[in-house]
């Protein structure tokens, strides 16, 4: 009786795969896994040109340059031990986390966005007009409750790549979705966004250093009083402290003291009218150096490189296929059930793999 080819019960049996077994094993199933190969490419190249197109779009900006009286003022603050962090809000990192951050996230999801093209499979199915929430858009329902929030809030964040540029100092944001015109809604509603945010914060820290310097300015206040009604109560007391040296030392050092508490009490009130301006504030605290526009063009599917990736893929399922079939293949005029047939292909492939382990003899 002839040995049927590609049979790898017979490798089993001798104890491993030679070279020459293995390309008459796949020279027998060559059919098989070239159609397995074949099949699963057109499969992932289908789904990939049934699937909507993507568009992205690309905004830069970059922190604007803070203030000097601001930066004056954090440093008198600090000068009393009152220390206010300002130059990491100025970083581009942080407005990298910042743009990631979920009162970012959440208020651009939550946004309402006016879409005049429907491209969710193809430019010919029409032009439909939408002003729809991004989490709407999405597929979400609109029924506000925490949940759908958090899939919305996490769906926009996975559409997002925050990237920073150390060098020249700036943030850059891609955002992609199936529309060119929300691609471009939503790199729009994250810059001002981030920066509405952090005019907020800025607001907040003005606000606590002008309480800072308020309740600075009325204890130097108080020692200036009492500095003065010193030097008055000296003045009534020594009319003519001129020709005694030890009084002149006193009036003088008196003088000094009255002086400088009156030049502390000068920089604070102008520290506090600095602040005051500060806490209202409204200006924009970013310069957009590249605002997103409405991306023309879609994304680059890959179809080549799925397809060979997908061809490899099917080829390799097609050897597993082919291996575990011819395992479980019964001897002629044998009667076995499916599951005689499972325990013995079992046996087979863990024999195979014993048989390929260091040191390992197949039983």
């Amino acid at each position: 009786m002839v040995e049927n080819q590609g049979d790898p019960r017979r490798s089993t049996a001798a104890g491993g795969w030679s070279v020459a077994e293995a390309v008459e094993f796949l020279a027998a199933n060559l059919r098989v896994i070239v159609n397995t190969s074949a099949i699963t490419a057109v499969l992932i190249v289908g789904v990939t040109l049934v699937l909507p197109r993507r568009y992205t779009a690309r905004v830069v900006f970059g922190p604007d340059v803070v203030g000097q009286p601001a930066q004056a003022i954090s440093g008198l603050a600090a000068q009393f031990g009152f220390a206010f962090a300002s130059g990491s809000e100025s970083s581009p990192e942080f407005y990298a986390l910042l743009a990631q951050s979920w009162p970012v996230l959440l208020g651009t999801a939550e946004s309402q966005y006016h879409v005049e093209h429907w491209y969710s499979l193809h430019p010919w199915l029409g032009t439909i007009a939408m002003d729809e929430s991004y989490g709407e858009l999405s597929g979400f329902e609109r029924d506000g409750t925490s949940r759908t929030r958090e899939k919305a809030v996490e769906h926009l964040r996975r559409t997002i790549a925050v990237s920073v540029d150390r060098p020249s100092g700036t943030v850059e944001v891609r955002v992609r979705s199936r529309w060119p015109d929300l691609s471009q809604a939503l790199g729009l509603r994250v810059v001002d966004l981030v920066d509405s945010l952090n005019i907020e914060m800025r607001t907040a820290r003005a606000a606590k250093e002008r309480e800072f310097v308020e309740a600075r300015l009325a204890e130097v206040t108080d020692s200036v009083h009492v500095v003065e009604e010193e030097l008055e109560d000296f003045l009534k007391r020594n009319r003519e402290f001129r020709a005694a040296p030890e009084l002149l030392f006193q009036y003088n050092r008196l003088e000094r003291v009255l002086q400088d508490r009156q030049s502390l009490r000068a920089s604070l009130r102008q520290g506090l009218e600095q602040a005051r301006i500060e806490e209202v504030r409204n200006t924009p605290v970013i310069r957009v150096i590249e605002a997103p526009r409405a991306p023309g063009v879609p994304d680059r599917r890959y179809l080549v490189i799925r397809a060979i990736l997908a061809a490899g893929l099917g080829a390799v399922l097609g050897v597993v296929y082919t291996y575990l079939q011819a395992l479980t293949r019964v001897p002629e005029g044998v009667l076995m059930s499916d599951a005689d047939r499972v325990g013995m292909a079992l046996k087979r492939l863990g024999r195979q793999v014993r048989s390929l382990l260091p040191g390992g003899r197949s039983a």
